[in-house]
């Protein structure tokens, strides 16, 4: 079944999985998907010598869709995730946003790690 039957075209979106032609036929969009957002800033992370990497991201479409990808690319270069969180756009929920966001960086400066990656638009 094909989601979309009229052309589309987006400036912003860059879900994976947009890009099956079989779900999203006449899907177009101006901007590269996730996936290859990923392999740069995997390669920026090969070429700047890090082997351990936080990983934060939001908790929706995009931010989820770009840290899995991030996760997949980083696996495969050897780089590991020594902490990988995620928290809801203030926009999303009646979370206190400020809370979470400290409870993150607890966790981040308890850990090793110094290089944090953040996946959001």
């Amino acid at each position: 079944d094909r989601v979309l039957t009229i052309p589309y075209v987006s400036y912003a979106a860059t879900a994976s999985e947009l890009s099956d032609p079989n779900a999203y036929g006449s899907f177009y969009r101006t901007v590269p998907p996730d996936k290859y957002h990923a392999r740069a800033m995997v390669d920026f992370l090969k070429l700047a010598g890090w082997k351990n990497i936080v990983l934060v991201s939001t908790r929706d479409t995009y931010g989820s869709s770009g840290s899995e990808q991030v996760a997949i690319s980083a696996s495969e270069a050897g780089i590991e995730i020594t902490l990988q969180e995620d928290f809801f756009p203030l926009s999303d929920t009646n979370t206190p946003q400020e809370q979470t966001i400290s409870d993150i960086l607890e966790r981040i400066k308890g850990g090793y790690t110094r290089i944090v990656v953040r996946t959001r638009r």
